[in-house]
């Protein structure tokens, strides 16, 4: 037998050997499982990138969720800064009211004792 082999290989294998129904039907089949498994192949990186953005967002609800807590705890002591600012400057305008005032009744008993001693020798001068 001389075979002269003309065409592509796939076509000279289709045509040496001629493929019942059922090897048809297998083809079929195993060609469909290729197409799903290539289809799964496919869509796994889509699904991974799907899975590690819930994960990421799961992440950043709890740290929402941790920091609302945490600032919920302790409150906002903002309110109570600024009123102890203010109560300690009332105090030391009031220490330095008081220290003027002190100065000034020393300030004026002194201007007292000046009038009294001028008063004194002038009277004690003229008897």
């Amino acid at each position: 037998m001389d075979f002269s082999v003309i065409g592509l290989p796939h076509y000279t294998i289709w045509h040496a050997y001629e493929p019942s129904v059922d090897d048809i039907q297998h083809m079929e089949v195993c060609l469909s499982c290729f197409l799903l498994i290539l289809c799964l192949r496919l869509t796994h990186p889509f699904q991974q990138m799907k899975r590690e953005q819930l994960a990421q967002e799961q992440a950043d609800k709890e740290k929402a969720e941790k920091a609302m807590k945490l600032k919920e705890s302790f409150g906002d002591t903002t309110g109570q800064w600024e009123k102890d600012k203010t109560e300690l400057q009332n105090i030391a305008l009031k220490e330095k009211k008081e220290e003027t005032a002190a100065a000034a009744a020393a300030a004026v008993a002194e201007n007292k004792e000046k009038v009294v001693a001028t008063e004194e020798k002038a009277s004690g001068g003229k008897t």
